[in-house]
């Protein structure tokens, strides 16, 4: 499948998300939540004790089921609807996402952290990543807890090419800045992020608005 993080024209430094000049008849690329993302880009690492970074963790409680919830004959409530998008609101903005993040030095000699957002209820999470910057050298990395040593691996330079396609198509909305991780495949989904050495966490200003 399109992992949606494919195309070129993005600085490979720390760079700002900022409207650029628009381009006539570039397709927009915009990442709907249930964008399919390469799962074969999903692969197996060795994990110590030592090289596991520990999560500031987010637990978002049960989704209210609405008054015409159906119900299973035993009387319990149907499956939610995959895809429910839900707004968290401790990682809402690029502070408070910083807040929650606690830095690390990594093995490479850069920086790493990670936060885990848990959605009880949830069947398959995936997380909308709000870009404002980003260093294109920065590693994104996508697991559950429940198997930290499956991780989908991307770079910051590679999301940074699917929002500069949004940009130079004239979309400059949330929505168009917004990369949205792959399905874990359960309630929980962390994302960790390493920082090159040299580059500082200021250097990173993206927000977790919502999950889906």
């Amino acid at each position: 499948g399109d992992s949606g993080v494919s195309g070129s024209g993005a600085s490979a430094s720390a760079s700002p998300v900022t409207q650029s000049a628009q381009v006539l008849k570039v397709e927009s690329r915009e990442q709907p939540a249930s964008a399919v993302q390469d799962v074969a880009r999903t692969k197996l690492r060795p994990l110590s004790a030592a090289d596991a970074v520990a999560p500031a963790r987010i637990a978002l409680g049960p989704l209210v089921q609405p008054k015409n919830a159906e119900r299973e004959a035993d009387g319990s409530f149907a499956p939610l609807q995959i895809g429910a998008a839900r707004p968290v609101a401790a990682t809402r903005t690029a502070a408070g996402l910083q807040r929650q993040l606690q830095w690390r030095p990594s093995a490479s000699g850069g920086l790493v952290a990670a936060v885990s957002v848990d959605a009880e209820g949830a069947h398959g999470l995936r997380l909308g990543l709000l870009v404002t910057q980003l260093p294109g050298s920065a590693t994104l990395r996508v697991y559950s807890q429940f198997k930290p040593d499956a991780v989908y691996e991307v770079s910051g330079q590679e999301v940074l090419q699917l929002i500069d396609r949004n940009l130079q198509a004239g979309d400059s909305s949330d929505a168009a800045r917004t990369w949205w991780t792959p399905d874990t495949g359960g309630s929980e989904a962390t994302l960790e992020i390493e920082l090159p050495r040299g580059t500082p966490a200021s250097a990173l200003q993206v927000a977790i608005p919502q999950v889906s």
